[in-house]
């Protein structure tokens, strides 16, 4: 799973994770979301995600990160 910085035009990689065995999307955001946003700060406007990533916890995780800043 990777975070990507989908407005630039060369798209860099800003993180990613290796997910295990069974482990799916859904449950491995929560790490990846917040490791991004530590290390990059607010530059965030939007969040998306792939379907297998859509859940109503990841939007609470989301969600909250944008009610402290």
């Amino acid at each position: 799973m990777r975070a990507s910085l989908t407005s630039s035009a060369g798209r860099p990689v800003l993180d990613q994770k290796l997910l295990e065995g069974k482990q799916g999307e859904a449950t491995a955001f929560p790490e990846l979301f917040k490791r991004v946003t530590q290390k990059f700060g607010d530059h965030f406007e939007y969040v998306t995600v792939d379907a297998g990533m859509a859940s109503a916890a990841n939007a609470r995780v989301v969600r909250g990160r944008a009610s402290t800043t």
